[in-house]
């Protein structure tokens, strides 16, 4: 075989590949998937206004559009609103030193989102909210938060959490995934301790578990979390049509410029 047959067979093989390439695999994609990190040590000074930090990473093949002033979800749905509603949650630790509820938290996430769009792989920092560290506690003293939860309203019917989501006789998710977060009176302040959370995204109409990471269980949808439960995998991603064209396209561009070199 000449060098120009040779030549011609990986231009066909490129060729190939840019043929598969252009016409996108749906069956397994998965329009709708999310995650976010947050520190999840502070060391805080006394007085200080502290933030509480997050970065939403979108792991879906879809846009996520966030509403133009969005606002809680119970007073109206994505439809109502124009976009994707946010939404956060999480416990004070009652044996903790103190509790940053009695410090002034307050939350400013809604405002944060206004007509925000992340594209898929892309993330967008945020803040859970802020509080003043006391200034009548000792150093070493701390709080602690539990559980927090980021929330995506997708649509009216699909829904995304971290955290445990049912409706009776349809459906029951249980996934333990919150985050605790403490806070330490010190001398000096920092933030460490970096954790990834994936949400699961669910079909509230069906009850079809859309995304989510390892360790979702789905109950039996008439008895309380954590009875007659089984773990559930959700539909995994594909590559998306642009990263088989540029790969299709390398190997082509490959094939032409020499033969035989790796």
């Amino acid at each position: 075989m000449t060098l120009r047959d040779r030549l011609g067979d990986l231009l066909g093989f490129g060729i190939v590949i840019l043929t598969l390439a252009s016409t996108p695999n749906t069956s397994f994609a998965v329009p709708f998937a999310y995650g976010f990190e947050l520190p999840t040590r502070y060391r805080v000074t006394s007085g200080e206004v502290v933030s509480i930090t997050g970065t939403l990473i979108n792991l879906g093949d879809e846009p996520i559009v966030f509403a133009p002033h969005p606002t809680a979800i119970s007073l109206g749905f994505p439809s109502a609103q124009g976009g994707v509603v946010p939404g956060f949650s999480f416990g004070n630790s009652l044996s903790a030193d103190w509790l940053i509820a009695d410090h002034g938290f307050t939350s400013g996430l809604f405002t944060q989102f206004g007509g925000v769009t992340v594209t898929p792989g892309q993330s967008f920092p945020f803040v859970f909210g802020t509080f003043q560290a006391p200034t009548d506690q000792p150093r070493g003293s701390s709080a602690l938060i539990t559980g927090v939860t980021l929330e995506l309203f997708f649509t009216d019917t699909v829904w995304g959490t971290n955290s445990d989501l049912s409706k009776q006789g349809v459906f029951s998710y249980f996934l333990d995934n919150g985050v605790s977060v403490s806070f330490t009176l010190a001398n000096n302040d920092s933030v460490t301790q970096e954790r990834f959370r994936e949400g699961m995204v669910i079909d509230i109409a069906t009850g079809e578990l859309l995304s989510g990471p390892r360790g979702v269980l789905k109950c039996d949808a008439n008895i309380p979390f954590g009875v007659g439960c089984v773990p559930v995998t959700a539909p995994e991603t594909v590559p998306e049509p642009t990263t088989l064209l540029l790969w299709g396209t390398t190997m082509a561009g490959l094939g032409l410029a020499r033969w035989g070199q790796k």
